[in-house]
């Protein structure tokens, strides 16, 4: 239990932190008040009021506990959050659940993606490109030398075909 934070509930959405000090502060010394929102930034309806002592905390919630506030009638009570379990080996850290063996995440948790945001004109390639080869053509099984599909320069490299050539291979 915190004994001089004070944990309201049923709050209407239209209550401040400013209706909050005002209805409080009669009670003793305000340390900090927080009205938890929704990402949209509308009230979940509670919120947490703290104390400089321990006093004007009991004071404030003997006096404001069920009173109206606005449209609703507010419950007020002692700030008891949950305890934190800090030993014993957690349900994620189960490796057989999908969980993993290493338990420091860092700040911001565990990571879902492995996608490298670096973009690939600046990152290292893995591997150095390698020289293509140039490409080699396999001669046709009955061609002979002299026919445009077995055309051979005299270093033994084959001759360029022409578009003609190409033709003829297709129309047979």
């Amino acid at each position: 239990l915190e004994k001089n934070k004070l944990f309201i509930n049923n709050l209407d959405p239209e209550v401040t932190r400013k209706d909050l000090a005002e209805l409080f502060e009669k009670f003793g010394k305000l340390k900090e008040i927080r009205v938890p929102t929704y990402r949209n930034g509308h009230s979940k309806g509670i919120a947490f009021v703290d104390f400089e002592d321990e006093v004007g905390a009991a004071t404030a919630l003997i006096k404001t506990d069920n009173m109206m506030l606005k449209t609703k009638e507010i419950h007020v009570a002692l700030s008891n959050p949950p305890k934190r379990d800090d030993g014993g080996p957690n349900q994620s850290d189960v490796r057989s659940l999908g969980g993993t063996e290493k338990t420091d995440f860092g700040p911001r948790g565990k990571g879902r993606t492995q996608v490298a945001f670096t973009p690939r004109s600046i990152s290292v390639p893995s591997k150095a490109p390698t020289k293509l080869d140039p490409m080699k053509f396999v001669k046709p099984g009955g061609a002979s030398v002299g026919t445009p599909e077995g055309n051979v320069e005299g270093n033994g490299t084959k001759a360029s075909k022409s578009n003609d050539d190409f033709r003829k291979m297709l129309l047979k």
